[in-house]
């Protein structure tokens, strides 16, 4: 268990690992999925830890700090393999994100200094692209081969992962917190000013923005990008098919966090409640509420078991958990 709040969460290799990280204790954690529950397995620590990822085989994992260090581990063993040093303390050169390549050879990284940078086993950097605002965080897509940067002024950047040339550019409105890659290289990106749009590598948009009408913290999709769901700090959930709005499901509380199945069958939203309960999930094609889930604490991620049968999300101050697609019975309160 985790002293701290979880602030990720990601599935490795066949999907029977499981890895977390928390800030406050700068521990990232590997634990293995057996009969139900999550086992601790490993530990690696880097002190502020602020942005984890995995290599999609699993065989390496790499994160960033406060400070701006960067470091890779290997999984077999749990050795670290490459770091750079520490650039300043004061969160100016924060890397806020960051991605690996499938094999592991590469990290992608968002630097609060403006940076977009790939870096090679070793720690050496391969190129950089800067802008004058924070780059917030980065997207790699499935192949390796497009790399996309979120910065505060609402840009999209889309690059090349080889050699850095950029590609495509796009603009929102706000900041831009997040993207991420869909099955055939489009690109879902959410601002923090009430939108979201789905993208080509060149930039160009692919229908028209998705509107919400409050802040937005993240948009997750199924892979295809058939079915989107924003999360609004106004604690509503918009769930999206091609380009219509099928519903919106109200919680008490801003919600940090959602998730669609990757059969896209399911999708979840996470308020950031702090009385024991975790909003119901919804039928992503049907917009139908399956049940409610619980858990003591805000919810700041989710991640679906390959299968679409689990829905594990990272609460505060806790391990890992998870909620099978029936609803499950709240916690008992004790006086």
């Amino acid at each position: 268990m985790h002293g701290e709040t979880i602030f990720h969460v990601q599935f490795i290799g066949d999907g029977s690992r499981l890895l977390t990280g928390s800030t406050r204790d700068g521990t990232a954690r590997l634990w293995r999925w057996e009969s139900g529950s999550a086992a601790p397995e490993r530990e690696f620590r880097l002190p502020d830890l602020v942005a984890l990822t995995a290599s999609a085989g699993g065989s390496v994992i790499a994160g960033g700090s406060l400070a701006g260090r960067v470091q890779a581990w290997a999984v077999a063993g749990g050795q670290p393999l490459w770091a750079t040093p520490a650039r300043g303390a004061d969160g100016g050169r924060m890397v806020r994100g960051c991605a690996l390549s499938p094999d592991g050879s590469r990290l992608f990284t968002a630097g609060h200094d403006g940076t977009l940078r790939a870096w090679q086993v070793g720690g050496a950097e391969i190129w950089r692209q800067s802008r004058a605002s924070r780059c917030h965080n980065v997207a790699l897509s499935a192949d390796g081969a497009m790399v996309a940067g979120c910065f505060d002024d609402g840009t999209l950047l889309i690059c090349a992962a080889g050699g850095g040339a950029p590609l495509g550019e796009a603009t929102l409105p706000g900041p831009l917190l997040a993207a991420e890659f869909l099955a055939d290289g489009r690109i879902l990106a959410a601002a923090g000013l009430s939108a979201a749009q789905v993208f080509f590598p060149d930039g160009r948009p692919d229908g028209a923005a998705m509107p919400h009408g409050a802040r937005i913290y993240g948009a997750s999709a199924s892979p295809g990008g058939d079915r989107i769901v924003l999360e609004g700090d106004d604690g509503r959930a918009g769930l999206w098919a091609g380009g219509r709005l099928l519903g919106t499901e109200a919680f008490p509380g801003a919600i940090y966090a959602g998730a669609v199945s990757p059969g896209g069958e399911l999708a979840a939203p996470a308020p950031a409640n702090p009385m024991p309960a975790l909003g119901p999930s919804r039928a992503a094609v049907t917009g139908k509420a399956r049940g409610p889930g619980f858990v003591r604490g805000s919810v700041h991620g989710l991640a679906w078991y390959p299968g679409d049968a689990i829905l594990r999300w990272r609460p505060g101050r806790s391990a890992p958990r998870s909620s099978r697609r029936n609803p499950v019975a709240p916690p008992r309160r004790t006086r």
